[in-house]
């Protein structure tokens, strides 16, 4: 047997599981899977709803992003805008402050952000850039420390977000 990428295996196991009828609610994953294109779309293939770590550089489109022919070339595709990088995304959003329990230590808090986007996961062109991929959500988790994590979710676009502030 050929060796198998980890998203590979996990989306091996997860079509196992939903043949022997286990039912999913949310499944989370690292951003060891969240890098995995194929993984993302695999849960949406199976109409699974995910949230995946992803890192900070991850190319991600804005939700309005349009696919349109360049000039003279009305049978090739791409996209009327750039991508941009998921800390920039964000970093322009209000973060707001969390807290979700107590811990041994005191509140677990952090501040997050969200934006409603297109992964940056479609099919690749030209300069090896991705075209848009899936709607999703975009969160960002900015933790006490100063350490800033990325995640990206495949709910849907009117999940309520009590953090989000929709302008």
């Amino acid at each position: 047997m050929a060796p198998r990428a980890k998203g590979e295996i996990a989306l091996g196991e997860l079509d196992r599981l939903t043949v022997a009828g286990v039912r999913f609610g949310t499944v989370l994953a690292d951003v060891g899977y969240g890098a995995n294109a194929a993984f993302c779309q695999g849960l949406n293939a199976w109409g699974l709803r995910g949230v995946v770590g992803i890192l900070r550089n991850q190319k991600v489109y804005s939700a309005a992003v349009q696919l349109v022919p360049p000039a003279g070339q009305a049978c090739k595709l791409v996209s009327n805008e750039a991508p941009a990088k998921a800390e920039k995304i964000l970093a322009g959003l209000p973060w707001r402050r969390i807290t979700w329990r107590q811990g041994t230590r005191g509140a677990l808090a952090a501040r997050f952000a969200a934006a409603h986007i297109q992964a940056g996961d479609g099919a690749v062109w030209g300069n090896n850039r991705h075209l848009p991929g899936d709607e999703a959500w975009l969160a960002g988790e900015w933790l006490a420390g100063g350490e800033r994590k990325y995640y990206l979710s495949n709910l849907p676009a009117d999940t309520p977000l009590r953090f989000v502030r929709r302008c």
